[in-house]
């Protein structure tokens, strides 16, 4: 008697699986080239250093405690952007921070907090 294959065997061959890894590298490689691209885009990367400068500007001003409306120029890795710092006075301790991050004209971000102010805090209005 001829011993075969038994019908009842499951599981797949190695030709499947090795057909099966192929059609998935052939759907990630490209995938991956992707999201390395995007990640790397200036546009991304533009809008994270302007995050990083809004957020160092309101460390900046609450740690000391003096909050001045102005506009000033930073340069970062050889590229120009424009910090915008806005304050509101609400009412007597209560003051709303705003914080407008751009380059070439285009806003990139906006970062606003709203404060209770110290009373030796120093407050100076006008942009420059």
């Amino acid at each position: 008697m001829k011993e075969g294959r038994f019908q009842s065997d499951s599981g797949y061959s190695l030709l499947e699986v090795l057909v099966a890894l192929v059609i998935l590298l052939i759907v990630l490689i490209p995938a991956g080239h992707w999201l390395g691209k995007l990640l790397t885009d200036r546009i991304v990367a533009d809008k994270l250093i302007a995050v990083q400068l809004a957020e160092t500007k309101m460390e900046e001003m609450l740690v000391t405690g003096v909050y001045r409306s102005e506009r000033i120029e930073v340069l970062h890795k050889n590229r120009k952007y424009s910090l915008r710092t806005t304050i509101h006075d609400f009412r007597e301790n209560l003051i709303l921070i705003s914080i407008e991050v751009s380059r070439k004209q285009n806003v990139l971000t906006l970062l606003q907090r709203s404060q209770f102010r110290k009373s030796q805090s120093k407050m100076y209005s006008g942009e420059k």
